[in-house]
Order: C-alpha cells, then structure tokens, then sequence
C-alpha cells in the first residue's frame, strides 16, 4: 500500500481496511500533519489519532507529540477528550504559559473556514476571506486569542488556483494581513500561500503564515508556520 492509498482510506475512515494492512506487519512511516484537528474548540479527532498512533505513527507537531505522550502513559482517546472538556473552560490558568519559550509552532489551531464573496456591482469588489484561530496562550500574565482573518480581492485566476495547485500572494494581490499582539506590539501576521483540496465529504486546506516579529523589533525573530486543517462536510 503506497502512502497516496493510505490516505484515501485515512480520509475515508475506512480503519478497519487499513488495520488489516497494519496486521500484516506493514509499517508507515508517516507524520501526522494531515490528521483531522479540528472536530471543536480545543478539540482533535482523538479516537483517530489513537488509531494512527498505535500503528507507530510519528507525531507532525508538538501538540500531538503531546497527545501521543498521554497514549504511551496509558490514556485512552476517551481520557483525553474529557481531559480538554475540563481544562479549556475559559479560564487563564487553564492556558498554556508560553512567556519564556515563545514560537508559532507551539501554537495549536481550532478552526479554520474560508469565504469566496462575489462581485456587487453596487458595494464591493470579489473578495477572498480566510478566517484562522487558535486555541489562546499566556504571555506575560495576560491571555493573547490569536485570532486571524486575511481578505484580498479575488479574481477567476486565484480562485481556480486555491482551489487547484495552489496561490502564492504578492504586494499586487493587496492582502490584507492580520496581526498579534505580543510585547505591547501588534506583530503582522501574513497569509503566504494557500491551496485548498475538495474530496467526497471534506476540505483539506493547507496553508502558509508568515509571522514578522522584526517588522516592529520584538525580542523574536521572523517565523513562518506551515499548516493543515480539515473541514468535514456533513451531507443534509
């Protein structure tokens, strides 16, 4: 089985297939950066990913290094989800305190979604909108929400692109970037590149942000994050 068939029955929960492969001795020797991180607020699709690590899945990201971490003490997929029901309830002792060991890959996203708006003649130009959040963070002894929304007027060009290869953004796209405040500064947040992949009953968007903490001299370098985030789509 080559890793393009993996994920076809990866994204098509077909799990029972894939073990039967697994059984036979079959090692993957995969990372799970397109694994499906995004069933809610704070959530994962853990009963998935015990699936994938049980099967010597390597973890794509330190947040999964951290779930997989809860697996190996003996932690069910049931034991974490009730763990993240109590701990993210809104309170700023219940966020991770990230002050002395800052970097956007620590950063852990809950939801993505994305809106093509089409030309009013009266009102607006078509307009691309990405919408990204992330669960929020402690820096400082206040809560930051990183919380980002990136807006470029859209053209059949782009359109076709994000949805097909994929779109790189320039100065003449006029995108406009987001930002996060860290050392009483808003530090721009730009969306890079984006590509988005339809399958039967799902998204797969996976995108680039460029974080510029030197663009306001901050204590922290230029950082770049890759990501991915699944969108289930429920049939009506």
């Amino acid at each position: 089985m080559d890793e393009n068939r993996f994920w076809e029955l990866y994204e098509s929960r077909e799990f029972d297939t894939l073990q039967v492969e697994f059984d036979k001795g079959l090692s993957f020797e995969f990372d799970v950066n397109r694994s499906a991180l995004n069933a809610s607020y704070g959530g994962a699709d853990y009963e998935t990913l015990y699936f994938l690590w049980r099967n010597n899945a390597k973890a794509g990201s330190p947040f999964l290094e951290k779930v997989f971490n809860k697996f190996k003490k003996g932690k069910s997929a049931q034991d974490v989800i009730e763990e993240k029901s109590i701990t993210l309830t809104g309170e700023e002792n219940d966020y991770e305190d990230l002050s002395s060991n800052f970097s956007v890959d620590k950063l852990t996203l809950t939801k993505v979604s994305y809106e093509h708006r089409e030309e009013d003649k009266n009102i607006v130009d078509s307009e691309f909108i990405l919408f990204v959040n992330f669960i929020p963070f402690i820096y400082n002894s206040k809560k930051v929400t990183p919380s980002f929304k990136f807006v470029c007027f859209s053209n059949p060009l782009l359109k076709g692109q994000i949805m097909g290869k994929g779109y790189f953004f320039s100065k003449k796209d006029s995108l406009e970037p987001s930002s996060i405040y860290l050392q009483s500064v808003h530090n721009p947040v730009d969306l890079k590149w984006i590509k988005i992949e339809k399958g039967v009953n799902f998204e797969m968007i996976d995108f680039k942000l460029f974080f510029d903490f030197e663009f306001e001299r901050t204590d922290y370098k230029n950082q770049e994050l890759d990501l991915t985030f699944k969108i289930d789509i429920r049939n009506p």
